[in-house]
């Protein structure tokens, strides 16, 4: 017990260490979804992290383009109010889940580091999906959200009552909606100092008191 107790002062004054052990620990964050409804799990993400000091931290979140938890049906009471019919969503309707999906997993991750990680008060952000440049056909990742969010602006934040989308304005961002082709978002963080979590939690070495 005593062990643990040193290890959480250590979290606690935001030794980097410590910091990066629970950051190991929490990520990725699974989520429970229900496979007759859901072809993908955005659970699979690749998620890695960066303590800059005591109160900053970088996260880097990548994860498919294809998105396969979105739906693309929808369902609605027939005139009768007896029966329930299937209607194709329109490409409007897509776009909208996918970016109110995109803002949710961003503020989902600014959640549990604000909450498990309570000395980090600015958190950098950038969630990215797998791409190809158009001029070179190289790889490299495509930047659709990058958030510089701070400890003072989350604590105002009730996440129950928001609209994720509306929501990162709270928020120092750049966004580049699913539906635009045009914005292009530069990268912000140390990537080469980047840490990977795994599901192993193998990305640092783990306290063993833990």
């Amino acid at each position: 017990m005593l062990l643990k107790t040193k290890w959480y002062t250590k979290l606690i004054n935001g030794e980097k260490d410590a910091v990066e052990e629970m950051l190991e620990l929490l990520f990725p964050i699974s989520f429970s979804l229900n496979d007759e409804f859901v072809d993908a799990d955005p659970s699979e993400v690749e998620v890695g992290f960066n303590v800059l000091n005591n109160n900053v931290a970088d996260l880097s979140i990548s994860f498919d383009k294809e998105m396969k938890y979105i739906p693309e049906i929808g369902y609605k009471i027939t005139a009768s109010g007896k029966e329930v019919s299937e209607f194709n969503l329109t490409q409007k309707a897509k776009n909208e889940y996918s970016n109110a999906f995109i803002c949710s997993l961003a503020l989902a991750y600014v959640k549990a580091v604000f909450e498990y990680c309570k000395p980090i008060e600015t958190l950098r952000l950038e969630l990215t999906v797998p791409s190809t440049n158009k001029k070179t056909g190289e790889y490299e990742d495509e930047i659709l959200l990058f958030l510089n969010a701070s400890r003072s602006a989350y604590n105002k934040i009730i996440y129950s009552n928001i609209d994720p989308v509306e929501a990162i304005t709270n928020f120092e961002h750049e966004y580049k909606p699913i539906e635009s082709q045009k914005v292009q978002i530069a990268s912000k963080l140390d990537n080469d100092n980047i840490i990977w979590a795994t599901k192993e939690d193998t990305g640092v070495e783990i306290n063993a008191v833990i």
